[in-house]
């Protein structure tokens, strides 16, 4: 039996902002556009995320001249973080500088008496520089733009010499940007639910249920597996089998679904109980799925058995005594017995012995498959 639990992302979800508790926003990394507002094709990206006291960029442009990130609106006058050797007359070693740009010619690009972006890393990969940096929003620099948490977009523009050359001069017409107007978003800060009471199936309190039903719970969004267990019980509180979704390997997931692939199909004329710890869940911004541990908000009952696959006419009975199984067949036929803890794990597997020792296993519910020639047959036992 599969159990299945789907997580659709239609169901919309209000995502409260408290700016009193600061998160983390972001602007994805992308292309932007030029000073003809074509979107693709300059050969720059951004991607920036702040907190209520810092910005971090990452900037990428063509690694065999000076480029340009000015936060602003416009050209001039705007705050600059530029990778050069500098102007004519003004030179220096060719880094990441923190300048300042107050007029459209040469002599208002000047790099600020105090350096306030920190480069975290400068690489080149295929012709294309990418730089990461971080500063305070407010430096209390008269060059720097005091940035605010608050604000609701980032404005940018961008320029790059129009020769391969790191010293600065004219760009040219096409080699920069107007003023780039980038939204920020804030992070998802909603956890996942279940998305209403019918989600569940089979529904809480079910009966009748298919031995080898599917077993499935719809979220309010995407979901993937964070920590802890999911496990399945009988209703006296016996524990079936449990699923540690960090390491088993019957507990899958795959874009929106959850698949859990118990060890056999459920007993017949039982009745069963499912619980989810909490973050055993967890949707794609990490935040956790509450769960539930009480017996009561998804249990069913299976129905009645009429599949004769369970019947396997050799086998007269099995019998446990005292941590030991012993099985007694109307014929002496090669069989073979593999025993599963709760947990799914392998705990034995013999072949034609009639007599099997589990002394030194825990006490707890077993699954047993029998093997003859061709037939099999599956039960569950207590060890106590």
């Amino acid at each position: 039996m599969k159990i299945k639990i789907l997580c659709l992302s239609a169901f919309v979800c209000a995502l409260g902002m408290n700016l009193s508790i600061a998160q983390t926003k972001t602007i994805a990394y992308q292309e932007l556009p030029d000073a003809l507002g074509n979107a693709s094709g300059s050969g720059i990206f951004l991607s920036a995320t702040m907190t209520s006291t810092n910005i971090n960029v990452t900037f990428t442009g063509p690694s065999d001249r000076w480029i340009a990130l000015g936060f602003g609106s416009f050209m001039t006058p705007t705050d600059v973080l530029m990778y050069s050797g500098g102007k004519t007359g003004a030179t220096h070693a060719v880094d990441w500088f923190d300048y300042y740009n107050s007029s459209y010619t040469a002599v208002g690009i000047n790099k600020d008496a105090t350096q306030n972006w920190t480069i975290t890393s400068n690489t080149v990969t295929s012709g294309q520089r990418t730089v990461v940096a971080t500063r305070v929003l407010n430096t209390g620099d008269a060059n720097d733009l005091a940035l605010l948490y608050s604000a609701a977009n980032l404005n940018v523009v961008w320029a790059r010499g129009d020769s391969a050359t790191y010293t600065i001069a004219y760009h040219g017409s096409t080699n920069r940007s107007t003023g780039i107007v980038l939204p920020w978003a804030l992070p998802d800060a909603t956890n996942p639910t279940l998305a209403v009471s019918s989600a569940l199936s089979p529904a809480d309190n079910a009966t009748g249920v298919a031995l080898s039903t599917n077993l499935t719970a719809t979220f309010s969004e995407n979901v993937q597996f964070g920590t802890g267990l999911i496990r399945l019980y009988e209703s006296t509180g016996t524990l079936i089998e449990s699923f540690d979704v960090t390491s088993s390997t019957n507990v899958t997931a795959n874009s929106a679904t959850v698949t859990i692939n118990p060890s056999a199909n459920l007993s017949s004329s039982t009745s069963y109980y499912c619980t989810i710890d909490n973050g055993a869940i967890v949707d794609l911004a990490s935040n956790p799925y509450a769960g539930f541990s009480d017996n009561s908000t998804w249990n069913f009952t299976t129905g009645v058995n009429s599949a004769s696959t369970l019947e396997l006419g050799e086998i007269n009975y099995v019998q446990v005594k005292d941590k030991h199984i012993m099985i007694m067949l109307d014929e002496t036929s090669d069989f073979s017995v593999k025993i599963f803890d709760a947990q799914g794990k392998l705990v034995s597997n013999t072949k034609n012995q009639k007599m099997i020792d589990l002394s030194k296993e825990n006490n707890g519910v077993y699954l047993m498959t029998i093997l003859v020639g061709q037939e099999s047959v599956q039960t569950r036992f207590l060890l106590d």
